[in-house]
């Protein structure tokens, strides 16, 4: 492999991107890859009320922490790595930020489990699912740790 391979990893600061992150990173510094982290934008990352006069401080302090969640696990690796928050639906953000920078692999976490994982799978909602179905690059589904 060469250092212009690079792998999108999904992030959200839960335990199961926390362990797919780790093993990106993991494995980025083995293979001189880089990681590219995308953080997709959910409720959890604003205040409820959009008008409020905290809404954008509050969202960019909550964007700021997984950052550095981000830069003291992938640093702890010694890969190179950039970190990415956008708006949009996580499968459409993945997916294309895959394309466009040609990504030797897509790394998740593993779905959740329980009841709501069961549910998603259901009404075919599965972030990993919708992705392996979407994406021309091979994706790597990261076990939650137990």
């Amino acid at each position: 492999m060469t250092s212009q391979d690079t792998l999108v990893v999904g992030f959200d600061g839960h335990d199961a991107s926390i362990a797919a992150l780790e093993h990106a990173a993991g494995l980025a510094a083995r293979l001189d890859a880089a990681v590219v982290v995308v953080h997709v934008l959910d409720l959890g990352d604003t205040p409820l009320d959009p008008d409020a006069a905290r809404w954008e401080p509050d969202t960019a302090h909550r964007v700021a922490r997984l950052r550095a969640r981000v830069a003291e696990i992938v640093d702890a690796h010694d890969a190179a790595w950039a970190f990415e928050a956008t708006a949009g639906d996580v499968v459409d953000v993945l997916v294309d930020r895959a394309d466009a920078v040609d990504a030797t692999w897509i790394v998740l976490g593993a779905p959740r489990r329980g009841l709501l994982a069961r549910m998603d799978r259901m009404l075919g909602e599965a972030v990993a699912a919708r992705i392996l179905t979407r994406s021309v690059s091979p994706v790597v589904v990261v076990p939650s740790p137990s």
